[in-house]
């Protein structure tokens, strides 16, 4: 949800993974912090209600990693803030501040923003969508913290693409400009890596196991075809042979997990495309 954002007064809270005991405490933090004066919510009732009184006195208040109002102790809030962002709208003349929320669980943001049966649903005025660092981009990390070399670029790039976080980490491990052996051995191997389970957290738990299937057979078997692939899912789960095309859909175009290819001379909408896993991190 995003509006129209005021200048001056900002209020940014980050949405811990906490119960609500734990997310209130964070949440009074916060307001210290920014020097927000008045009474400190006590549920997630007034917490809605605190945040559209903000708005509306000018704050331009960001809510981050909001996606895990979709747990279900949190869920409450939605409905509370449903209420509140209507009666925001209903009267936007009179309001100077905004509202915006951040997330990086997409299958979470979309169940709170954009499923139909979500509270918060068609109440977004404005996307914006943050991609990946391009190679530009990643040359200026390389230049201020390591080296820039194309060995150097090229290793990092096939594992970590454009990722800022994967940079980021790598930087706090000290591993940066480390030889290649070292920095496997930090970022993925060691019992304590920060990237050990990074796959299975991140990308993974976004799919709730649904397509599994096809990003394994994709992965162990890359340049398949579509053929292949509807083949593996009658041999494996013939249930999921009627859904293989909603699923290779989303991961191509909701996720950008596999990606599509032609042979080099053929048309666009060719049938004989083969697929490959996109992401550089997951196909690592």
């Amino acid at each position: 949800m995003l509006k129209r954002a005021a200048r001056g007064k900002v209020l940014y809270v980050q949405i811990p993974d906490f119960d609500l005991a734990g997310v209130l405490a964070i949440v009074h933090d916060f307001y210290d912090l920014f020097e927000v004066d008045g009474a400190r919510p006590t549920d997630l009732r007034t917490l809605a209600q605190d945040l559209a009184r903000s708005i509306r006195a000018g704050w331009t208040v960001a809510l981050d990693e909001f996606q895990y109002f979709h747990r279900k102790a949190l869920y409450e809030f939605t409905s509370h803030l449903q209420f509140e962002v209507d009666r925001l709208a209903a009267d936007a003349s009179q309001v100077t501040g905004g509202l915006r929320v951040l997330g990086s669980i997409h299958t979470e943001m979309a169940a709170l923003l954009e499923d139909r049966s979500a509270p918060l649903f068609n109440r977004i005025t404005d996307a914006l969508d943050v991609t990946h660092l391009d190679i530009a981009s990643v040359l200026e990390i390389l230049q201020a913290h390591a080296d820039h070399t194309p060995e150097r670029l090229l290793f990092l790039w096939n594992l970590f693409e454009g990722v800022p976080k994967f940079y980021r980490d790598c930087y706090e491990q000290g591993v940066l400009g480390a030889s290649r052996a070292q920095l496997l051995e930090s970022m993925f191997f060691s019992s304590s890596s920060p990237l050990r389970n990074e796959a299975d957290n991140w990308f993974l738990r976004e799919l709730r196991g649904r397509y599994d299937l096809v990003l394994k057979y994709v992965a162990t078997h890359p340049g398949c075809t579509n053929g292949d692939l509807v083949a593996q899912a009658r041999a494996i789960d013939p249930a999921s042979e009627q859904q293989m095309g909603g699923y290779i859909k989303t991961l191509r175009e909701r996720f950008g997990m596999i990606e599509k290819l032609q042979p080099i001379f053929a048309k666009p909408t060719a049938r004989n495309g083969r697929f490959y896993i996109a992401d550089n991190f997951l196909r690592s």
